[in-house]
C-alpha cells in the first residue's frame, strides 16, 4: 500500500498552455474559495490561499515529471514542516522566548524531509508563512487549523486540477493519434486509436527528466518505467474491454517482437547516454 501510494503521480506532458490552464484553475479556485468563506460564511480569518501555492503549481503544471512534486512528497512534506512550525510556535508560547521561529522553523522542516526522503519546497515555504504571519498564528486551536486549510485541503484541491490537467491531455494526444491513423488510411470497422509510440516516448522522456533530480538517476529512471507500464498495460486492458485497439502505424511489420523489444531497449539506453547528462548539467547550470 505504501509503494502504491508512493509510485502515484499526475504525470503529463507540459505544455505552456496546459501550465497556464492548470494554474489558473488551480489558484483562481483557492482564491474564490477563500474569498466566500470569508465574505459569505463570516468567517473573516479563514486562509485558503497562500504564496507557496505559487510554487506549488510551477511544480505540477510546469514540472509535472519532477519527483519532488509527486503526492506522496507534497502531502507528508507539508504534514512534516507545518508540525514543526507548530512545535515552535507552541514552544514560543510556552516560554516567552524569541527562538527566531522565520529562521529556525524552515531550516528544521527542510532537515526533516531529507530525513524521511519527502522533500518538497513548497512545503518548507508555507511553514515559513506560517512562522511569519499573525493571520495564520491566529487560526483555531492555536493555529493547529493551518495544518487542515489551506495546506491539507490546498494540496488535495492542486492535485485533483493537476489530475484533470493530466486526463485532458491524454485525451488529446489520443485524439491526435486517432486523426493520423486516419490520414494513413485505416478502414477497419473498429475504433483505432494511435497512442503506444506517444504514451511511451513521453513515458521516458518524462523519467529521464525526472532522474535529473535524484541522486540515484539510474534506480529512479527504472522504477518509473516499471510504474509507468503498469499504468499502460492497466490503460490498454481497459481499452480492450471498451472495443478499443491500439496499433502502431509505424512499427515494422517485419520485425519479431523480440527484435522490436530489442530496438526499443536501444533507444532507451541512447537517451540515458545522450539527454541525461545533458538535463543534468542544465539543471547544475540553473542551481549556480
Amino acid at each position: 500500500m505504501v509503494s502504491l501510494l508512493r509510485g502515484l503521480t499526475f504525470k503529463h506532458e507540459s505544455t505552456p498552455t496546459s501550465a497556464f490552464c492548470g494554474s489558473l484553475v488551480m489558484l483562481s479556485g483557492l482564491a474564490l474559495a477563500e474569498t466566500f468563506v470569508r465574505e459569505v460564511v463570516g468567517a473573516e480569518e479563514a486562509m485558503l490561499f497562500i504564496g507557496s501555492f505559487a510554487a506549488m503549481a510551477t511544480l505540477l503544471f510546469a514540472a509535472p515529471a519532477a519527483p519532488l512534486g509527486i503526492p506522496w512528497n507534497t502531502l507528508l512534506g507539508h504534514g512534516v514542516s507545518i508540525s514543526i512550525a507548530l512545535g515552535v510556535h507552541w514552544l514560543q508560547l510556552l516560554s516567552g522566548l524569541n527562538l527566531a521561529a522565520k529562521v529556525i522553523v524552515p531550516s528544521l522542516a527542510i532537515a526533516t524531509m531529507a530525513k524521511f526522503k519527502v522533500t518538497n519546497p513548497p512545503a518548507a515555504a508555507a511553514a515559513t508563512i506560517f512562522s511569519t504571519s499573525s493571520l495564520a498564528q491566529a487560526q483555531p486551536l492555536w493555529g493547529a487549523l493551518f495544518l487542515l486549510s489551506p495546506a491539507l485541503l490546498g494540496c488535495a484541491w492542486a492535485f485533483l486540477v493537476q489530475f484533470a490537467v493530466a486526463k485532458g491531455v491524454t485525451l488529446r494526444l489520443c485524439h491526435s493519434g486517432e486523426r493520423s491513423v486516419a490520414k494513413i488510411g485505416a478502414v477497419e470497422p473498429t475504433v483505432r486509436v494511435s497512442v503506444v509510440d506517444s504514451a511511451v516516448a513521453l513515458c521516458i522522456v518524462q523519467a529521464v527528466e525526472g532522474a535529473a533530480f535524484v541522486d540515484d538517476p539510474l534506480s529512479f529512471m527504472i522504477d518509473a518505467l516499471i510504474a509507468d507500464r503498469t499504468r499502460l498495460q492497466r490503460q490498454k486492458s481497459v481499452l480492450k474491454a471498451m472495443g478499443v485497439h491500439t496499433v502502431n502505424p509505424w512499427a515494422d511489420p517485419e520485425k519479431t517482437p523480440q527484435q522490436r523489444r530489442l530496438a526499443a531497449l536501444g533507444h532507451i539506453q541512447r537517451w540515458v547516454r545522450v539527454v541525461l547528462p545533458k538535463v543534468r548539467a542544465k539543471r547544475a547550470a540553473e542551481l549556480v
